[in-house]
């Protein structure tokens, strides 16, 4: 996982929702899926990741019961 992304939450199979806390991407929210991570070694970037929302207020507002 790239160092600009901070996880916050994850799921029962290791993939985590993550946020950029810096960078181009700051501010938004991304899935993480952890079977496709880079080889070590590698510099990561954001192959793996698939866009959630722009911001958390969206995020929030996304989520329902």
């Amino acid at each position: 996982m790239p160092s600009d992304f901070l996880p916050i939450a994850s799921d029962f199979g290791g993939n985590k929702i993550v946020i950029a806390v810096s960078g181009q991407y700051y501010g938004r929210l991304f899935f993480w899926d952890h079977e496709n991570e880079v080889d070590e070694g590698f510099i990561a970037g954001v192959e793996n990741m698939s866009l959630i929302a722009d911001s958390f207020s969206v995020f929030l507002s996304g989520l329902h019961e």
